[in-house]
């Protein structure tokens, strides 16, 4: 990374003040104050602002119309509510997982105690029966249908990316289209540069994807993948990182005449 440097301006002062926002100026565009600099000539008779306006401005959130207002709303809503229930299903399952091992006769016993209520008859009995269970708990039945293997390698893979896919299959902002880790197959492109059904618009073309990630993954037909994206008309950067391609299996995007920008790592 590079060391940090302070703003200056033409006469390479640090002591800046104002800048230069006029349109069509190729300038550096901090000023100082002092009337005898570069900086001051270079910007006579521009648009000019002081630097704390220009900090001030550039922080302010552009401003929306009414339809992205509630579209905004309403994702961030969804989203905050997937958190929620994620939490409340972790919850959930951690509740259920205890008093799968815990007897009921001592989940009482262990509830009330938390709970401190006076009004259960506790014994010494209850309190030690319910310690020897917490402490050398019984043996349980397995609670779940699948491994701990097909847990860490296919449920969690499955809603991770099913969900992430669902949530950016609405979106339409223009950017990035990334995959991490995942078995890539053509249909996961169906979506770049397809005609959709836009409310209130009728039939729009999705190009909002200007740029492909693809991340540690693989793919059981790469030859078909990298031939989807070169045919992408709206993909003009692709990023491939720890894919283990060879150059021929690239050649496809190397025939892309519209690609900017290809990126290889790994």
């Amino acid at each position: 990374m590079d060391p940090y440097q302070p703003l200056y301006c033409l006469g390479l002062s640090t002591n800046v003040v104002g800048a230069c926002i006029h349109d069509g100026c190729q300038h550096s565009p901090f000023m100082c104050a002092q009337e005898d600099c570069t900086c001051q000539n270079a910007h006579r008779g521009h648009t000019t602002t002081m630097l704390r306006g220009l900090f001030e401005r550039c922080n302010r959130t552009p401003e929306l119309d009414e339809a992205n207002r509630r579209g905004f709303k309403a994702m961030e809503q969804m989203l905050n509510q997937l958190v929620e229930t994620a939490v409340a299903l972790r919850n959930e399952h951690t509740r259920l997982a205890t008093d799968r091992v815990l007897a009921a006769r001592h989940r009482e016993t262990r509830d009330k105690l938390i709970e401190r209520d006076g009004n259960h008859r506790f014994t010494g009995d209850k309190l030690h029966q319910l310690l020897r269970e917490l402490e050398q708990p019984r043996p349980a039945q397995y609670p779940y249908w699948l491994s701990h293997e097909a847990i860490f390698e296919r449920l969690t893979p499955q809603v991770l990316h099913g969900l992430q896919e669902l949530v950016r299959d609405t979106w339409r902002f223009e950017g990035v289209f990334r995959l991490d880790g995942k078995n890539v197959k053509v249909e996961d492109f169906k979506h770049v540069g397809a005609e959709r059904k836009l409310e209130g618009y009728g039939t729009v073309y999705d190009w909002s994807v200007r740029t492909v990630v693809l991340n540690g993954c693989t793919s059981d037909d790469w030859p078909g993948v990298l031939k989807r994206l070169a045919e992408l008309s709206c993909v003009t950067g692709v990023q491939l990182s720890d894919c283990k391609l060879g150059e021929k299996d690239l050649e496809p995007l190397f025939k892309m005449e519209h690609l900017e920008k290809l990126s290889l790592g790994n």
